[in-house]
This record gives C-alpha cells, sequence and structure tokens, in this order.
C-alpha cells in the first residue's frame, strides 16, 4: 500500500485509502520525516509494518506500508529456491545422465551380451548391428564379428578334419579286418593239406583267435564312434561264431549269454574277444569232447564291486583235476589277457562239475566317468 500525506497526516491519494487512513493520520511531521520503520493495525486489526518519507520540503511525504504476514513471504521462497534449486539439479543432471546412458550405451552393451550369448551356443552366422552406436561399441562388435568368423573357419576345417580321421580309421579297420580274413583262409588252405590232427587243430585254434581280432575291426569299422566297442554285442557275435564252429547244435551244446551293456576301447575289446574265444574253445574242445553230446555253457558279463567289471565263461562238462589247470597254455593265455586290460584272471575246475574261466577288470566307463569329473574339477 502507498499513500501521500501532507503533515498534518491528511491523505492526499492512496490505493489504499481505509488502510491509510488507519496507518498515516496520526503522524506528524517530525515522526514522518524520521523514515523508521513503524508497525501499527489498521481498523480491521492486521498488523502493518510501513515507512515514511518527506518528498517536497517538511510538507509532503510518501508512506508505503505491507502487511507484516506477508512481509518476508518473497524471503521464504527466495530461500526455499535457493535451498531446493541444487537438489532439483542434481535430479535433473541424473535424469538426463540416465537417458543419455540408456540410449547411447546400457541397450548397446545389452544387445552386445545378447549377441555373445548366441555365439556361446555356436551360432557364429549371427552378426551385430549397431547403427546409431557410439564409434567404440561398434569397433567392439566388429571385433566379435571377425572374432565368431574366425571361430566358424575353425570350427568347418576341425569338421572336415574330424571328418577326414574318421573316414581313414574305417578303411583302416576295413582293411585290417579283410587282412585277417585272408589270414583266416590261408589257415584253412594250410589246415586242409595237413595230414595231422595235431596240427590241424592248432592251426583251427589260430584261425578262431585271429577271427576274434577280425570281429573287433568289424565292429569299429561298422559303428558310428570309431573309438569304443560295444563289449555285449562282441561276446555275443564271439559266441555264436564258436558255436557254430564246434557245431553247438548238432552236438545239443546250449550257449548262453548274460551281459550288462558297456563299451570300452580297442585296446581293452581286444584282449576281453581273446579271452571269450580261449575260454569258449577250451570248453568246447576240453568240457565237451568229440564223444560226449548235450551241455550247457553260460557267457556273463557282470558288475561286481564298484568301479569292477566281471567276465566269466562257465560250463557244467567234465572239468579237469587242480594241476592240469596250471601248465595249460589256455589257463597261461587267460592270465595274460587279465594283465593286459589291469585286471586279474582265474581258471577253476572240478572233475565232473564243469569249469569256470572269469577275468575281473575295471569298469571303462567308470573310468571315463571319474576322468571327465576330474577334468571338470
Amino acid at each position: 500500500m502507498v499513500a501521500l500525506f501532507d503533515r498534518q497526516g491528511t491523505i492526499i491519494t492512496s490505493n489504499r485509502p481505509e488502510i491509510a487512513n488507519a496507518l498515516f493520520t496520526r503522524l506528524n511531521a517530525t515522526h514522518a520525516a524520521q523514515g523508521a520503520l513503524v508497525s501499527a493495525k489498521d481498523s480491521s486489526g492486521h498488523a502493518w509494518t510501513y515507512a515514511t518519507a518527506p518528498l517536497v520540503g517538511r510538507n509532503i511525504f510518501v508512506g508505503f506500508a505491507m502487511r507484516e504476514s506477508s512481509l518476508l513471504g518473497s524471503t521464504y521462497v527466495h530461500v526455499g529456491a535457493d535451498f531446493l534449486l541444487p537438489f532439483l539439479m542434481i535430479a535433473l543432471t541424473w535424469i538426463a545422465i540416465w537417458v543419455v546412458t540408456e540410449r547411447q550405451l546400457t541397450r548397446w552393451i545389452v544387445y552386445l551380451t545378447r549377441i555373445s550369448a548366441v555365439y556361446r551356443t555356436g551360432r557364429y552366422s549371427i552378426r551385430p548391428s549397431l547403427g546409431g552406436a557410439p564409434t567404440e561399441l561398434r569397433l567392439l562388435g566388429e571385433a566379435l564379428a571377425e572374432m565368431a568368423s574366425a571361430i566358424q573357419e575353425r570350427d568347418r576345417n576341425l569338421r572336415e578334419a574330424v571328418t577326414q580321421k574318421t573316414l581313414l580309421v574305417r578303411e583302416v579297420h576295413h582293411r585290417v579286418k579283410n587282412n585277417l580274413q585272408i589270414v583266416m583262409s590261408l589257415l584253412s588252405l594250410q589246415a586242409g593239406r595237413l595230414q595231422d590232427s595235431a596240427s590241424q587243430e592248432a592251426l583251427r585254434q589260430a584261425r578262431a583267435r585271429i577271427n576274434a581280432l577280425a570281429l573287433v575291426h568289424r565292429i569299429l569299422y561298422e559303428i558310428e564312434d570309431q573309438s569304443t566297442v560295444d563289449i555285449k554285442r562282441l561276446i555275443a557275435d564271439l559266441t555264436e561264431q564258436t558255436h557254430e564252429g564246434f557245431g553247438g547244435d548238432r552236438r545239443d551244446i546250449r550257449v548262453s549269454v548274460e551281459a550288462i551293456a558297456r563299451t570300452a576301447s580297442g585296446d581293452i575289446a581286444v584282449p576281453l574277444a581273446l579271452f571269450t574265444v580261449e575260454a569258449l574253445t577250451n570248453a568246447f574242445k576240453h568240457a565237451f569232447p568229440p564223444e560226449q553230446n548235450g551241455g550247457t555253457i553260460r557267457v556273463r558279463l557282470e558288475a561286481v564291486g564298484e568301479g569292477q567289471l566281471r567276465l566269466s565263461v562257465e560250463d557244467d562238462g567234465m572239468g579237469f583235476a587242480g594241476e592240469e589247470i596250471d601248465t595249460s597254455i589256455g589257463a597261461r593265455l587267460i592270465k595274460t589277457f587279465g594283465q593286459q586290460i589291469g585286471g586279474t584272471a582265474a581258471l577253476s575246475s572240478q572233475k565232473g562239475k564243469g569249469t569256470t574261466a572269469e577275468i575281473v577288470f575295471p569298469d571303462p566307463q567308470a573310468n571315463r566317468g571319474m576322468d571327465a569329473q576330474a577334468a571338470a574339477d
């Protein structure tokens, strides 16, 4: 509120005459000229703070008044603004940084992370699209694409090398099998020219052992995985061939095979095949001589203990004394086959109660599991 008044306190003009009359009519020239801040109340009881100053000598004065309730309002606004403005600026700055980071950095990093996850699955043909990304991230994307191309090319070369190696290994097994069959044919021809029955039997037994080796290579040639042999199939095929070779059906000799599913490398399969042939041959020759018909042979492959397998050939034939076992060539061969695969072999027999040849050796699949676990650790 502003008012002009004379030295007697008469209001000349004011924008709020009712307030001016209440505040300035009681002033005299002396008080009006002092210019001090004064508090007073209007007719409604509201408190005002005013100041006066002379305009024309000491005859005309001007007065300016404000209600005390709103006197410091602008001050509070300024103080509040001064206090809140830094926090507001920090918040706006954080929002701006977040927006810029999200648009220019974070989303591209997430995108490149997804690309790398795709590469981990082996899908190297996908290339990152980083249009609009910062230069550094585009360079990183190009580096990832080049790396993926290099890995893809390396994998292609490795697959070609593995395919070529597989073909060569299959060809080796095929040729070895054919060469062993040629040897078997030569032994058959030679045996046919001999008159000595003992010599014929020796060649016949050698032919059976060579046939076991040929069967291992035949299985390795036929299967997709060139590194392992199905032991159950190997034992079944060897048993069937030996049974046919010695005329088991004609002599009423029954053969049963009970084997768990196991695979092994060729280094283990060969001694197992020779052991099976040796034990079966001994059973057909000695447990059931030509003049005796009828009998049973059981071939078993079973798990015994922890990480151990047992391959046994049991018959219910005539059997023989213990001292004959220790001096026989078959017993020495069986023990040798057991040593070759890190196991133990035994041959037991009793007259009239049959013979059992067995070999206990480490389970190849259990060893592979432990090796895989050790490699993972």
